[in-house]
């Protein structure tokens, strides 16, 4: 109610002052709006960032190149593979969670680049400034950075300039046109991206990040003040048949607070806790807070700011005049979003955004808003049944991306716009043929336990001894089971990276069998300097150093543990590679190792070893479901069983990849 808003803003105000003895400032009182936040945090609407940047704008360096970044297909299939698909196993029936996309032969589209002087920061007005001006075709699609069309603008070599409005924005808008669209190339796939994110607005779902959720059908948890918004994962991927790109798609739910970060804190005022400003601060950084006023945005809490309100002042370049000026947090939510802040009193969170790449002379934009206590938001582990709308069978889950794949198809809007570039959205789940490999023979050993004081007619102790001597054998060096392995002197080897940028540092580890039942190992670490994202980015010499003294230090030890004799073949297991480096990991990273190696045994006098890498990836969103024929036409769904291969139909095209279940799950 407005009385207990009141009651509370004046509390706050009275913290304030009990610590810093200054009289309180003539404020208005706050109606707290209802806004979900992630994470336990509620965030009213009003703050958001004076200064921040919007990766992929036109007017930001670099950032259509990060963008297309992510759309490139690489080409890491080793030279004259053909054949990507086994034969082994016994063939089993999948169905895959791709939704399959059809574009005719005859697709075009153009990418135009768009240039607003002076600079315009927010997507939503560049957007309507487009829309606005009459210049472009009813099914042009423009995501804040590029803009493309389903045919040749009519426009001069300069391009096309027009003066234009938007709020307090007045400047001109050129449309300069780059070319056509190719298949499979970055453009291409961002373009179809582009063209589901559409869709996706046109089924009434909201952006949070990248994915999109339904808030109308949010679903309560019971016994808190939680909420889930069911939502879907979709990307376009390329596949073996350049007409049929593939949706892919994935059962998503964003766990958000019903309530706002002030509720919160009035809460926390009333029930009298000591030391407030110390406790909110504790419970609130580090956390993040999602805004809805910005587009569902994530912010991550970095400081509190008891000073600030919205009568402070910071220096904001006016779009209408690209000029640096003067203007206050609430004069600045006025004219941007036309919201009127009710609480001068409230105090500001602050959000410091990451940078990217080399640092700049400038300083970064400085980010206001609200929010909650992280002791309460962590709580007891209470199950508030979260995990019964999360997992689902696999009827349910195939039921679910059914209705979401015939929701895309059947939706007017986006069926004509995807008409005019040529794509088509086809409302069906992709079957895939998988196979199911036979078990590996694993070898056991037997620790006796029959001089334990253990009647043999007690199973269950018959069984803890057992494997209390069988602990006791490992501690004496003893080996408690080992693998069958199909060829002789073989080495596997896994490899792997820890970044730390804080400290400009990374930590190679790599570990070596040594042994035909893998089951002793030599392990290697090294520090490097300059944490970038990936390893080769850490300078080639140093790499190709800590490369051969690992590799090195590793042979040696396999040489005295094999009676002097080096492995035939190598197989080395990467780990942390993201699709746009293996590339440059083939390139950089393995070739070093495949040249050291060759000079390693070259001068041994003996033949290189056979090489073979293998990137795996872990944190993948593909899912399969098993068919299983029962009673002729009736059939029922149920997850894979270990051992289940998929190197078909949806695999990509350039790579030499494949999908392994390595477990089985009841959901």
């Amino acid at each position: 109610t407005n009385s207990r808003n009141r009651l509370c803003s004046f509390s706050l105000r009275q913290m304030r002052l009990s610590q810093e003895q200054q009289p309180p400032p003539q404020l208005q009182p706050f109606k707290a709006p209802k806004v979900a936040v992630k994470n336990l945090i509620a965030w009213p609407k009003e703050w958001s960032s004076p200064v921040a940047r919007l990766g992929g704008h036109d007017n930001e360096r670099g950032g259509l190149s990060r963008k297309l970044l992510r759309y490139r297909i690489a080409d890491v299939r080793p030279p004259g593979v053909e054949l990507t698909r086994g034969v082994s196993g016994e063939p089993v029936a999948l169905i895959s969670n791709n939704i399959r996309l059809s574009v005719s032969t005859n697709f075009q589209a153009m990418q135009n680049k768009v240039l607003f002087r002076p600079g315009l920061e927010s997507k939503q007005l560049r957007l309507q400034v487009l829309q606005d001006s009459g210049r472009l075709p009813d099914a042009f699609i423009y995501d804040g950075g590029i803009l493309y069309t389903p045919q040749p603008l009519e426009t001069p070599p300069e391009g096309v300039h027009f003066e234009a409005t938007a709020g307090r924005w007045h400047g001109e808008v050129t449309i300069v046109q780059i070319g056509p669209v190719l298949h499979n190339s970055p453009e291409y796939l961002h373009l179809l991206n582009v063209l589901i994110a559409s869709a996706q607005q046109d089924l009434g779902m909201q952006q949070v990040q990248r994915n999109y959720f339904y808030p109308d059908r949010e679903i309560t948890l019971a016994n808190s003040r939680l909420a889930m918004w069911p939502g879907f994962y979709a990307a376009v991927v390329p596949s073996e048949e350049p007409e049929f790109p593939l949706l892919h798609v994935d059962l998503l739910f964003e766990v958000v607070h019903q309530y706002t970060v002030l509720d919160y804190m009035y809460e926390q005022v009333q029930a009298n806790k000591d030391n407030l400003f110390q406790y909110f601060n504790e419970a609130l950084v580090g956390q993040s807070v999602m805004m809805r006023l910005n587009n569902n945005r994530k912010f991550l809490i970095n400081d509190i700011d008891w000073e600030a309100n919205v009568f402070t002042e910071f220096e904001y370049r006016d779009p209408a005049t690209n000029e640096l000026r003067s203007i206050t947090i609430g004069e600045y939510y006025r004219t941007r979003y036309g919201y009127q802040i009710q609480d001068a009193s409230q105090p500001m969170l602050v959000s410091v955004p990451r940078r990217r790449g080399p640092k700049k002379s400038d300083t970064a934009g400085i980010v206001h808003h609200d929010r909650i206590d992280r002791r309460d938001a962590r709580g007891p582990p209470v199950d508030y049944g979260q995990k019964q709308h999360r997992q689902a069978e696999a009827e349910g889950s195939v039921h679910r991306l059914m209705q979401f794949a015939n929701d895309m198809a059947g939706n007017q809007a986006s069926q004509q716009r995807s008409a005019r570039y040529g794509v088509e959205i086809r409302p069906e789940l992709v079957h895939v043929n998988g196979r199911r490999l036979p078990p590996e023979q694993v070898l056991m050993s037997s620790p006796r336990v029959d001089r334990l004081n253990v009647s043999s007619s007690d199973e269950r102790s018959t069984t803890v001894a057992s494997r209390v001597a069988l602990q006791m054998s490992c501690k004496l060096g003893g080996i408690p089971w080992g693998l069958s392995m199909p060829y002789e002197g073989c080495m596997v080897v896994g490899m792997d990276s820890y970044h730390d940028r804080r400290h400009n540092q990374s930590v190679l580890g790599i570990v070596f069998s040594l042994n035909p039942l893998m089951t002793q190992y030599y392990s290697y670490a090294a520090m490097m300097q300059h944490g970038r994202a990936e390893l080769h980015q850490c300078g080639r010499a140093e790499l190709h150093q800590r490369l051969v003294q690992g590799f090195s230090a590793a042979l040696e030890r396999y040489r005295l543990s094999n009676g002097g004799s080096l492995p035939a073949s190598i197989v080395i297991y990467r780990d942390g590679v993201s699709d746009s480096m293996l590339e440059q990991v083939k390139d950089i990273e393995f070739a070093q190792v495949s040249v050291f190696l060759r000079e390693l045994y070259s001068a041994a006098r003996r033949p290189p070893p056979g090489l073979k890498v293998i990137v795996v990836k872990k944190r993948i969103s593909a899912r399969f479901f098993l068919q299983q024929q029962q009673q002729q036409q009736n059939r029922e769904l149920s997850n894979p069983l270990p051992g289940t291969v998929v190197d078909s139909t949806v695999t990509m095209p350039g790579y030499y990849d494949f999908y392994l279940v390595s477990q089985f799950t009841q959901q």
